[in-house]
C-alpha cells in the first residue's frame, strides 16, 4: 500500500471508531517487556475486549483480566468474511 492508501484507509476507517482514553492509574500487569505496560493499561482503560498485535510480548499474556491479546488474523477470523459494501448506482449513460 502507498502512503496516500494508508492513509486514507486510516482517516475514513479507523479514527471515526477511535476513542480517546485517559490512563488515571496504571493497573498491575506482569509483563515480559515492560515498555508494553502503556498499550495494555490503554487497552484496559477503554475497556477493549480484544488488542489486536502481532508482538510476541503482548501474546504470551492472551489474556488480561478481559481483554484477550490475538493476532491480526485471528481478528479478521473473528470478523468473518468482507461485507460487499454499499451498492453504489450506476451513472445513466443512455440519458442525452
Amino acid at each position: 500500500m502507498t502512503e496516500g492508501e494508508i492513509r486514507g484507509l486510516l482517516e475514513e476507517e479507523f479514527i471515526p471508531f477511535a476513542e480517546t482514553v485517559t490512563i488515571r492509574r496504571q493497573r498491575a500487569v506482569r509483563l515480559r517487556d515492560p515498555d508494553d505496560l502503556a498499550v495494555v493499561a490503554c487497552a484496559l482503560t477503554g475497556r477493549a475486549q480484544y488488542l489486536v498485535t502481532g508482538d510476541a510480548d503482548l501474546l504470551s499474556l492472551e489474556q488480561t483480566r478481559y481483554v484477550k491479546v490475538i493476532r491480526p488474523a485471528d481478528f479478521l477470523a473473528l470478523l468473518g468474511p468482507p461485507s460487499p459494501g454499499p451498492v453504489r448506482p450506476r451513472p445513466n449513460r443512455s440519458a442525452p
